[in-house]
């Protein structure tokens, strides 16, 4: 029993033990953290911070001063601090009850600046359509304009290039074809918008289009001088310039001084260019043999054949040997040269940027080329508290060869390639040193022969040699302002810019042109007294463009806590005046450059002058709001005048609103460490384009389309007089108004795991009161039918792209891709009616500009299925089918009481009403992607781009495959054309005058034009710093190498399914890029 209380008692002491030893665990985990979390940006408090022991799910967060209070079981325990958009930070307690936390921000993408038109924002708050490249990326391209920069690098964006001449305009649309009137984007530089004459409706207008030129007028910007291109996609976004901005924006930012210390850079890139590959065709004795052919299978037409096929006859040219038309037109190895200086800097109250370049570019076909020298100076300054100016002017000047048009249109290798390959280029003997085409004899009359029969084409090379023409453009580009700023946040702004350019084009043409021609006429008709005293005709062409901006806008920004404004007002007039002339003499008494000018006996045979002018006013509001970088909205409203239209109808008001939330910005999302930043944004609003032809509301009278200052003996006035007559062009309408376009897009943005940034958008454009003709009886005795607002087109699709940028270890790198998709349709026409040929048709419930022509069926193997086809179906357009010709499909019959245009299903008729949908030449979709390396000094990059879904007339087989003309050479495809020993082939049988209508528009001609391209590469080394900090001559210096079209992957048989008719070249280049 003694042992009971002993017993108790010990148990007491065990209980008492076990209570010590938890309390004393209790009191170790209870150590208590306090803290505060700041913005390592600018030092901000962060309220929402994650808090969390590293190896627990023990945590807290932030409050809304950023302070934190934490329980924790070990002393040298580590803290896991993470928000979204900031690095996740690791800390140590070592001890410490007390720390201080400051998170650097994780991507750089969302503090990305990016320009909007007016201004700029960071990228996280951006809630509008926009994509941007920056220098980095414009600097790649090898061209001499900057719009092929943006060719598979954004999103929405289409870019296909004007061909191999370096002076070619690139077609750029931005989210698909809302018109067939003018579909090109606005192009505004550092504020100014740009204006042309003859790039808008004007340009419809055959002698506008010769005024205007080929020339690219954006060749006058050098690439160097550029900071970003940021294209604004949507109406929220481009509403800001109204009328203009109907097809997009495209803001072309330069650079400006960044640095305190002075900076100059200095880069210079050459290289040289060529055409990958050109068009096989027959030689001498298979092009004979195919011709020979040809007669032969159309008896009706065997007495047709020239001599020159027939061996018996003495003026068989079977015999000669083989002509290579096309090398000569290759510049092999073009040479490309480009350099720039600049100089930049920044003080307390001012900044500056001045640059210089030089470019040098020649075609890789001969004649071709230009040269450009560039002076560029941007420069802002304080002038004191409240005022600040700045001044940018931009001077260039370019002078180019271009002898494309040479010879009848025939400067392409598709010309080429179909000249008769026995006729000669060459010959010692024949003016310059080149084979005539024809003979010339003036006795008694005069008289033209064709030299190799009547298959003689032209000699383009001799026209070449005996004629030249070239462009000498001068632009000046110049913006100044005034900004007073009386209170913080509160600005006025004046600006002025003017645009002003000439372009002079000379063109020459030699006496001899008559021998190299096939249509030549009397090159002494001229002539005083028949005395062949005149060297040719010579012709000068002027046009002096002045467009006047000026603006006054008004800018304010307030916060109210986590409330935050910006507004901006802007008023705005533009006026431009384009000035033209053009002149041209035959009376050349001196061929000589200098002297072409003087002119002759008789200066002028021909000559025209005249201007045109138009004026734009505009008002717009845009009020911006957010709340806490997490709730946004934007509302703009944009009221525009044209001159362009009737008073009742000139004016034109636009809305657009757009909005946006920072899911990641909210609480209940904090705690996904991957999500960096997510997004969802929407956006509608309508623009107009005012892009008519000018004055359509006046009855306009026009002057006989040839009149003169001075005329010809040959034209049968030998007083120098023509007779000038006058009439209506066209009907005037008062009633026209604006196209006008609403877009409505919903988006998706988000980074994640801290360098993927995504974004997902569906855009939907619908334009209304497009332009369209409307048919009149001949009777009314109108020029032009009259046109009218009715015409309605739609554009939908899908944007994906993606962007990411990490390291593993020293190697840094970034990918990118991106992924467009586009549905054109054609909504409702004039009383349904379609419009247009095969080659780029319009109608409703189809793309702009599809295909449409016959469906090939098969090709008939002999008599019977000849015959069975005929029982069955009349071909009207075939005069006579044998085996070998191919049969086409029936497909549908003529209009009826109840179908209008066609009937569907066959008719057992083959006419024009069996025409079809064969393809859209607009893609369906286009792509590209990238990647950049970095690794120690060295790095790489290498971009794709391609289309999808895209079809096109391949031209050069049409032409050059059809075997029923003795004019042109034929691919080599033809070897493997029906006969009666080779009948398993698409090639249908040689057929002297086509009796089986063989080569009738079908999708025989019609090719998948999608391709993907591997557009641009490049290897580049940095020399490290290190050096330069021992000579002390340089602060840095990059070498590299690199090439663009390096391979094409496509299923087009021609040379390019890009550009046909000019291929893009292959391009090789190196380069260097050193700062001091």
């Amino acid at each position: 029993m003694k042992n009971k209380p002993q017993a108790k008692r010990m148990r007491s002491v065990a209980a008492i033990l076990l209570w010590l030893l938890f309390s004393a665990s209790a009191t170790i985990a209870q150590i208590q953290v306090t803290g505060t979390v700041t913005s390592k940006t600018d030092n901000t408090p962060m309220p929402g911070v994650n808090v969390v022991v590293k190896g627990t799910t023990v945590g807290t967060t932030t409050n809304v001063d950023g302070a934190f209070s934490l329980n924790v079981s070990d002393a040298n325990a580590t803290l896991v601090f993470s928000f979204i958009g900031f690095k996740t930070l690791e800390v140590p307690l070592e001890g410490r009850k007390t720390i201080l936390v400051s998170l650097e921000e994780e991507t750089k993408e969302l503090e990305e600046i990016v320009v909007i038109g007016y201004g700029s924002r960071a990228k996280k708050d951006v809630t509008t359509a926009i994509s941007s490249i920056s220098s980095d990326d414009i600097r790649e391209i090898n061209a001499v304009t900057p719009e092929l920069a943006m060719q598979g690098r954004m999103a929405g964006v289409q870019v296909v290039s004007g061909g191999a001449t370096p002076t070619a305009r690139p077609t750029i649309r931005i989210r698909g074809m809302n018109t067939w009137q003018v579909s090109s984007p606005l192009y505004v530089i550092d504020g100014v918008p740009i204006t042309e004459f003859g790039s808008g409706a004007e340009g419809s207008d055959p002698r506008n289009q010769d005024l205007r030129s080929p020339i690219n007028i954006m060749t006058f910007i050098n690439p160097e001088d550029i900071e970003s291109i940021s294209v604004l996609k949507d109406a929220s976004a481009a509403a800001i310039y109204g009328v203009r901005a109907s097809n997009g924006v495209i803001l072309i930012t330069t650079k400006r001084g960044k640095t305190a210390q002075a900076r100059v850079e200095f880069s210079m890139k050459s290289g040289y260019q060529n055409i990958p590959k050109k068009y096989d065709v027959l030689s001498v004795p298979d092009y004979v043999a195919l011709y020979r052919e040809a007669y032969a299978n159309v008896p009706e037409a065997t007495d047709q054949m020239p001599k020159v096929f027939d061996p018996n006859d003495p003026s068989y040219l079977g015999n000669r040997p083989t002509t290579d038309w096309q090398t000569p037109f290759l510049n092999k190895n073009a040479p490309t040269q480009d350099y720039n200086l600049q100089i930049s800097g920044a003080k307390e109250s001012f900044n500056y940027f001045l640059g210089a370049g030089y470019n040098y570019t020649e075609s890789p076909y001969i004649n071709n080329n230009i040269r450009r020298y560039s002076v560029t100076s941007n420069l802002d300054g304080r002038l004191s508290k409240y005022f600040t100016t700045g001044l940018n002017l931009r001077t260039s000047y370019s002078k180019s060869y271009d002898n494309q048009g040479w010879g009848g249109g025939r400067g392409n290798l598709d010309a080429l390639a179909g000249t008769t390959p026995w006729q000669p280029i060459y010959d010692p003997d024949g003016p310059g040193g080149y084979a005539p085409a024809m003979s010339l004899a003036w006795t008694p009359d005069f008289v033209a022969n064709k030299l190799w029969g009547p298959a003689t084409n032209m000699n383009p090379y001799g026209l070449m040699w005996n004629s030249d023409q070239d462009y000498l453009l001068l632009r000046n580009m110049g913006t100044g302002y005034l900004q007073f700023e009386p209170l913080p946040g509160l600005r006025f702004k004046g600006t002025i810019s003017a645009d002003w350019y000439a372009n002079l084009r000379r063109s020459f043409t030699g006496i001899k042109e008559a021998y190299f021609n096939i249509t030549p006429s009397d090159p002494l008709a001229l002539a005083a007294d028949g005395v062949d005293d005149t060297k040719g005709s010579y012709g000068e062409r002027q046009v002096r463009n002045f467009n006047l901006v000026k603006e006054f806008s008004v800018l304010y920004t307030k916060s109210f806590g986590n409330h935050n404004f910006d507004f901006i007002f802007n008023a705005m007039d533009q006026s431009y005046r384009v000035d033209y002339t053009d002149a041209s003499t035959e009376y050349l008494t001196n061929a000589g450059k200098d002297y072409r000018g003087v002119g002759g006996p008789q200066e002028y045979v021909n000559g025209f002058t005249g201007y045109d002018k138009g004026a734009l006013q505009g008002y717009m509001g845009r009020l911006s709001y957010n709340y806490n970088s997490k709730y946004y909205l934007d509302a703009t409203v944009r009221r525009d005048g044209t001159s362009k239209f009737a008073k009742e109808t000139r004016w034109g008001t636009f809305p657009s609103f757009s909005a946006a939330w920072r899911i990641s910005a909210e609480s209940f999302m904090q705690n996904l460490t991957w999500l960096n930043d997510l997004k969802i944004r929407a956006g509608w609003g309508q623009l107009g384009n005012q892009e008519t032809q000018a004055f359509p509301y006046l009855s306009k009278i026009n002057r006989n389309a040839k009149y003169s200052l001075g005329s010809t003996v040959g034209f049968g006035n030998p007083e120098g007089i023509m007779n000038i007559g006058f009439y209506f062009p066209d009907f005037p309408n008062k009633d026209l108004k604006w196209e006008t376009t609403t877009t409505t897009n919903f988006a998706l943005d988000g980074i994640l795991f801290g360098g993927l940034d995504v974004t997902i958008e569906y855009y939907h454009k619908f334009t209304d009161g497009i332009l369209q003709e409307t048919p009149i009886a001949p009777s009314v005795g109108s020029f032009n039918n009259p046109v009218i607002n009715i015409a309605q087109v739609k554009n939908s699709g899908l944007e994906i792209a993606l962007n990411y940028r990490g390291n593993i270890g020293d190697l840094q790198y970034s990918v990118f891709g991106n992924l467009t998709t586009n549905h054109n349709e054609v909504v409702k026409m004039y009383d349904h009616i379609p419009m247009g040929g095969e080659s780029g048709r319009i109608e409703e419930g189809y793309p702009i500009n599809y295909l449409w022509g016959y469906k090939m069926g098969g090709i008939f193997q002999d008599d019977q299925e000849v015959a069975d086809y005929q029982s069955k179906v009349t071909d009207i357009i075939a005069s006579n089918q044998h085996p070998g010709d191919i049969w086409f499909k029936d497909l549908r019959g003529g209009p009826d009481e109840n179908h209008r245009f066609y009937t569907p299903g066959p008719d057992s008729t083959l006419n024009e009403y069996d025409r079809v949908y064969l393809g859209s030449t607009l893609p369906g979709f286009f792509y590209g992607f990238g990647v950049n390396l970095a690794y120690k000094g060295f790095d790489f990059s290498a971009n794709f781009q391609g289309v999808g879904d895209i079809q096109q007339i391949n031209g050069p087989k049409w032409h050059l495959t059809g075997m029923q003309s003795n004019g042109l050479n034929q691919l080599t495809d033809v070897l493997d054309r029906w006969t009666p020993t080779n009948k398993s082939t698409k090639m249908p049988r040689a057929a002297a005058t086509d009796p089986g209508a063989n080569t009738r528009f079908s999708d025989r001609w019609v090719e998948n034009a999608s391709y993907l391209r591997f557009a641009y590469l490049e290897f580049g080394y940095t020399v490290p710093k290190k050096f330069f900090d021992m000579i002390k001559v340089a602060q840095g210096l990059r070498i590299y190498v690199g090439g663009s079209n390096l391979f094409t992957i496509t299923k087009w048989t021609g040379l390019d399914p890009e550009n046909e008719y000019y291929p893009i070249p292959r391009v090789l280049n190196f380069g260097l890029r050193a700062t001091f």
